[in-house]
């Protein structure tokens, strides 16, 4: 970051103040440790209540962006299921 604030500022007379000190945060469910039932499935439908839970929380890959990707894009296809289903 600091090699490219000459770029983002149009000039090479940066001054930067030297670092003091510096904190870092993660947010505390950012580590899911799903049960085995929710690492074996990919979302949660519940038809009668037209509800569909999905996210990193679920799938085998939990507590990561690719997980809940494809958690969303299971819960989407089971909408998607559910919804031929009722045309039929």
């Amino acid at each position: 970051f600091m090699n490219s604030l000459p770029h983002l500022t149009g000039t090479s007379a940066v001054e930067v103040p030297p670092i003091v000190t510096s904190v870092g945060h993660r947010w505390g469910a950012a580590f899911p440790i799903p049960s085995p039932e929710f690492a074996e499935i990919d979302c949660q439908l519940i038809a009668s209540e037209q509800f569909v839970a999905c996210g990193d929380y679920f799938g085998k890959l939990p507590g990561r962006i690719e997980g809940a990707y494809l958690s969303g894009l299971a819960g989407a296809n089971e909408i998607i299921k559910l919804n031929e289903e009722l045309l039929r």
